[in-house]
């Protein structure tokens, strides 16, 4: 029986199989980890994904500095987080109180003159371990518009971590340029802790689902996130550092 596959036709793109994306979408899907909430499913997610993915088709121009593949990973994410916020789940006060937590933590470096502990900062924000243990589960999910925020800028060219993790393709920069940008994320990621590092490659690189990762690093899946949230709180710090 011959298999019939879906194109899509942009204005903007050539026809894409439509099929032949939808594993992408499924990673992203399951690197968020929303087991433990009951208020989506898995497949309304993967539903958001494929919307987002179709977005992509429509608005992707040849003549932008990522590949398609980067371009609709973006898209995806793009529209599971909004729908993350419409059902609560990054709600306002959640996203609140992951400002305070960098503003706090800011303050507390300056007073330690040194990167704090967990501890300090729960002692010095007077709040438990559990809090900032969600703390750093909401950032994990925040990672989309985190690493999407602009870490560099040339020209008007606007430079990502997402784009620098994940897509190998011009980016627009001369040669110098993208060697210093490469150099600063190597340095901030050598700052990290092992098993942070280790999560970032399986994350990024590898592309794992955080099931998988629980089973590799042998610690529980929300612990996976809770950590992916805490290496891209120490990620952004530390190129902050270096680019100031």
């Amino acid at each position: 029986m011959h298999h019939r596959k879906t194109y899509y036709q942009s204005t903007n793109y050539q026809s894409v199989n439509i099929e032949s994306y939808l594993p992408l979408v499924h990673r992203v899907v399951k690197q968020l980890n929303l087991k433990e909430s009951s208020l989506i499913d898995y497949d309304d997610l993967f539903s958001i994904g494929i919307m987002g993915l179709l977005d992509a088709v429509e608005k992707y121009n040849q003549n932008k500095n990522a590949s398609f593949e980067t371009y609709a990973r973006l898209r995806i994410r793009g529209a599971i987080l909004d729908e993350l916020r419409r059902v609560g789940i990054l709600s306002r006060d959640k996203m609140a109180m992951v400002k305070t937590y960098y503003r706090k933590r800011e303050e507390l470096e300056q007073l330690l003159l040194r990167q704090p502990s967990d501890e300090e900062i729960c002692e010095y924000m007077q709040i438990e371990r559990d809090e900032l243990l969600k703390i750093y589960l909401n950032i994990h999910y925040l990672s989309v518009a985190s690493l999407d925020e602009t870490i560099y800028e040339s020209e008007g060219q606007a430079i990502s971590l997402l784009h620098l993790l994940s897509d190998s393709a011009d980016n627009g920069l001369n040669i110098m340029e993208k060697q210093e940008l490469e150099q600063n994320l190597a340095y901030a990621i050598s700052l990290l802790s092992e098993r942070e590092r280790y999560i970032l490659n399986f994350y990024y690189v590898e592309e794992l689902s955080v099931a998988s990762m629980s089973e590799i690093l042998n610690i529980s899946i929300s612990r996976v996130s809770q950590l992916h949230g805490k290496a891209i709180a120490n990620l952004r710090k530390y190129l902050t550092m270096k680019k100031d």
